[in-house]
């Protein structure tokens, strides 16, 4: 990405990309990769790197969305 553009995508993620929605998003794909690790690794294939990084993408997703679910509603209350 060129100069321009690079700092165009940076100040629509700083404006709308907020840190309980990259928990989401990390949730998101956390669950299926644990799940999809769990599956293989219960079927005695090699899964239990997809296990491991599954629950640590869904463990940072979880702990990310939790950290902001106090904080958005008390600045929704508060406007």
């Amino acid at each position: 990405m060129s100069g321009p553009v690079r700092s165009r995508v940076r100040s629509w993620a700083a404006a709308n990309v907020s840190e309980f929605r990259v928990g989401v998003a990390l949730v998101v794909l956390g669950l299926p990769l644990t799940a999809v690790g769990g599956l293989l690794y219960a079927l005695s294939r090699p899964g239990f790197r997809e296990v491991a990084i599954g629950l640590s993408v869904l463990t940072t997703g979880l702990m990310m969305a939790a950290s902001q679910v106090g904080r958005e509603r008390g600045q929704a209350k508060a406007k």
